[in-house]
């Protein structure tokens, strides 16, 4: 069983206001499974409560972090939105499994960018392209 922090306490820290031009840093505070997936989705639809769409935002998961289903879906739901609005996610150091759960679903890179380095990130959003 996975220990759940304090229910009120933030899975995500966002760093960086959501702009139509900037990146967005969601760091993870938490694991990212069924007990805390309720507020990890609070905190990332934080992203969007400004009425501005992000850009870019970068999500770092670290390798010492677990990621389950459901937050794996979490992941692809908030991606998702960030690119039906013009924008692009990409989750930063990815824990080994969550890149096996994405291997084994054969997600594609499109659906879930993955990036090993805080350095790949910066090149990743400063390069990308689209609206």
């Amino acid at each position: 069983m996975v220990a759940e922090l304090a229910p009120g306490r933030p899975v995500f820290d966002l760093v960086g206001r959501p702009t139509s031009r900037g990146v967005t840093w969601a760091w993870v505070q938490d694991d990212l499974h069924a007990g805390s997936v309720g507020r990890a989705r609070r905190d990332l639809r934080g992203l969007f409560a400004a009425g501005t769409a992000p850009h870019r935002v970068l999500v770092y998961l670290g390798p010492e972090r677990f990621v389950d289903l459901g937050g794996l879906r979490l992941l692809l739901e908030i991606g998702g939105e960030v690119r039906r609005r013009g924008g692009a996610l990409a989750v930063v150091a990815p824990p080994h499994g969550l890149t096996r759960m994405a291997a084994c679903l054969a997600l594609q890179e499109e659906e879930l960018p993955m990036l090993d380095s805080v350095q790949e990130a910066a090149r990743w959003a400063r390069t990308r392209k689209d609206a």
